[in-house]
C-alpha cells in the first residue's frame, strides 16, 4: 500500500549527509509502528501503514546489524519526519562511526580514575542455607584492621574522586550491620569533606531487613535493596530455608512490606525448572499484599557459576534454562506482573560498560581484605587480585578483566543492535563461554520489553512519548 505524504518534503538523498543508525529497532504494536534506538534511547510512534516506508531504517524485529549498507533514504520523506528522525538520532551524519563512539564511551567509563566502586562483604556467613549458593560460606566478621584499611584506601583516593559507590554484599551483609554503620559513616565524612557524590545499595536476603534497620540504612545513604523471593511460601521455604532449619518466607515478605516505603526494593526471583511453574503464584501473592507499584520485580535465571556452586551442575543440566527458554519465560512473567499492577521499567537504555568487573576503579572486598574483581569469584582464592593492605596486583587475574573487550573485531557483540544496552554482558560468562548462548537475554526480549515499557509509561507518566503519527498517514 502506498503511503501518501501531504506535507512538504525535502530531498533526503544519500548525498544529504545522513544515514540510518545501525542501532534502530523497528516493530509493530497496537496498530502502530514503533522505532527505538538502543544507543540514544530515541522512541517514536508512527501509523502501522508507515511500516514499509520505514524499512530503510531497520527490518522489523531484527537485532543483528545488516552486513550490507542500509537502504537509501526515501526521496519523499516529509521534512517534519526527517527532523524527528534526526533529533532522535535514528538518522545520523553519514561520516559517523557509532561503533567507535561506543568504544570511546566504554574506554572512558572503564579506565577513568575519578570514580570508585566497592562491593564490600562484611561477612561470608549467612542465616539462610540456599541449595544453589555459589559461595563457600565461612563464619566470622570483617576484622577492625581490614575496616580501617578500607577507609584508608578510600581516603587516599578521595582527592581525585568525583563519585563513590558502594554495594553491600555477602554472605548476608546485615549480619554485619555494625560494620556497615561504621564504614558508611566514615565514607560519608570523607565524601562530604571532598565534595564527592556518594550512593550505596545492598544485596540482602531480607530476613534482617526490619523497619529500624531500613531507616538506619536510608540514613546511611543506602538507597536500594535487592531481596530474593523464590516463589510462593512452600516453594521459597524449600529453596531458601534458615540455616538451622525453619521457614523464611513470611519474615522476608513481611519485612519487604514494612520497609518498601523507606528504601527502594527490587524483588528478585531466581528461576530454574524447579520453581518457574509457580512464579505467577508469587506475583499474585505479592499483589494481594499491596506491593504492586511499591516494589519492582526481576526474574533471573540460575547459572552453574562460582567455585562453591553446588546447585545445578554444569551448563546444560536438566534444571537450567537455555537462553531462549529463559527469554520466553521472562516475557511471560513480565507480562503477567504488569497485568497484576507491577510497572515495567526495564527500558534497554545505553550504558557505558558491562558491570563492576570490567572497571579499573572497581573492586570486591572480602571480609579478610582480599580483593576480587567479580561477584562470581567471591571466596575463590585462585581468582584474587590482591588485598586492601598491599593493593591490587597487576597480574594475570587482573589483566584478564581489564583486557576483556566486546569491541574486538569479528566478535559477536560488534554486529548486535543490543550492544549499547549491554556492553558485552557478563565478562565472566563471556570469557568462559563466548557462544551466543552466553548473550544477554534482552537480545530476545527487547521488542516485548519495549511494548510493556510503553504501556507502563502510559499509565504512570504525564510525559508522552514523541509521536510522529501525524506526519505519515495513508
Amino acid at each position: 500500500m502506498t503511503v501518501m505524504l501531504p506535507f512538504p518534503v525535502v530531498r533526503a538523498k544519500p548525498d544529504n549527509g545522513l544515514k540510518p543508525s545501525r542501532y534502530n529497532i523497528l516493530y509493530e504494536d497496537a496498530g502502530d509502528s514503533w522505532l527505538f534506538n538502543t544507543r540514544r534511547g530515541g522512541y517514536l510512534r508512527f501509523p502501522a501503514t508507515a511500516a514499509d516506508q520505514l524499512r530503510f531504517l531497520a527490518e522489523p524485529g531484527e537485532v543483528w546489524i545488516r552486513p550490507e549498507p542500509s537502504a537509501a533514504i526515501p526521496d519523499d520523506l516529509p521534512a517534519s519526519v526527517l527532523e524527528q528522525l534526526t533529533a532522535g538520532e535514528f538518522l545520523i551524519p553519514a561520516d559517523a562511526d557509532e561503533l567507535e563512539m561506543l568504544k570511546l564511551a566504554n574506554r572512558a567509563a572503564r579506565f577513568g580514575t575519578d570514580g570508585l566502586s566497592l562491593t564490600i562483604l562484611p561477612t561470608l556467613g549467612c542465616n539462610l542455607d540456599c541449595g544453589y549458593c555459589y559461595e563457600d560460606k565461612r563464619h566470622g566478621m570483617m576484622r577492625p584492621q581490614v575496616q580501617e584499611q578500607i577507609v584508608e584506601f578510600v581516603r587516599r583516593q578521595s582527592p581525585i574522586l568525583t563519585t563513590f559507590g558502594v554495594t553491600w554484599f555477602g554472605g548476608e551483609p546485615l549480619l554485619g550491620m555494625a560494620i556497615i554503620d561504621r564504614l558508611s559513616t566514615a565514607f560519608l565524612e570523607i565524601c562530604e569533606q571532598h565534595k564527592i557524590g556518594y550512593g550505596a545499595d545492598i544485596i540482602t536476603n531480607g530476613v534482617l531487613l526490619t523497619e529500624p534497620v531500613a531507616r538506619r540504612l536510608a540514613n546511611l545513604h543506602v538507597g536500594a535493596a535487592q531481596v530474593t523471593v523464590d516463589g510462593p511460601r512452600e516453594v521459597h521455604n524449600a529453596r531458601r530455608p534458615k540455616v538451622r532449619g525453619g521457614e523464611s518466607f513470611d519474615v522476608i515478605v513481611d519485612n519487604i512490606t514494612a520497609t518498601c516505603e523507606l528504601i527502594n526494593i527490587s524483588v528478585r526471583v531466581n528461576l530454574d525448572r524447579g520453581n518457574a511453574g509457580r512464579a505467577e503464584e508469587l506475583i499474585d501473592d505479592l499483589a494481594a499484599r499491596g506491593l504492586a507499584g511499591r516494589v519492582t520485580l526481576s526474574f533471573a535465571p540460575l547459572h552453574a557459576d562460582g567455585k562453591g556452586c553446588r546447585d545445578r551442575g554444569e551448563v546444560g543440566s536438566p534444571q537450567l534454562f537455555s537462553l531462549k527458554e529463559i527469554s520466553e519465560l521472562q516475557i511471560r512473567l513480565n507480562r503477567y506482573a504488569h497485568e497484576r499492577g507491577f510497572p515495567f521499567q526495564a527500558l534497554p537504555l545505553s550504558r557505558a560498560h558491562a558491570c563492576c568487573a570490567d572497571k579499573v576503579q572497581s573492586f570486591v572486598v572480602e571480609p579478610d581484605g582480599t580483593l576480587q574483581k567479580c561477584w562470581q569469584t567471591v571466596s575463590d582464592p585462585q581468582q584474587t587480585i590482591g588485598d586492601v593492605f598491599s593493593g591490587p596486583r597487576m597480574g594475570p587475574n587482573l589483566l584478564k578483566w581489564m583486557s576483556y573487550d566486546p569491541f574486538t573485531p569479528g566478535f559477536k557483540c560488534t554486529s548486535c543492535k543490543i550492544l549499547p544496552a549491554c556492553m558485552g554482558w557478563c565478562p565472566e560468562k563471556i570469557m568462559r563461554d563466548p557462544s551466543p548462548e552466553s548473550c544477554n537475554y534482552i537480545k530476545h526480549t527487547v521488542v516485548e520489553d519495549l511494548k510493556l515499557y510503553y504501556r507502563t509509561h502510559q499509565q504512570t507518566s504525564s510525559q508522552p512519548i514523541p509521536d510522529a503519527s501525524g506526519c505519515l498517514r495513508s
